[in-house]
């Protein structure tokens, strides 16, 4: 296992359950973590965080 950071991103998403729903479909991303205002999505290579918009 590397120590090496993965490469990652954040989305800020009015509709944090469908912008996951389209990640997890078309890139097959799985979720490693939730929380009430955002979701953290894996996969091999990539992190993406699902963030809600403030409101």
């Amino acid at each position: 296992m590397s120590n090496k950071p993965k490469p990652s991103a954040v989305i800020f998403a009015k509709n944090v359950a469908q912008v996951v729903k389209f990640y997890e479909g078309v890139l097959s991303m799985s979720i490693v973590h939730t929380d009430p205002d955002h979701i953290v999505l894996n996969s091999e290579d990539f992190q993406l965080v699902i963030h809600a918009v403030p409101k």
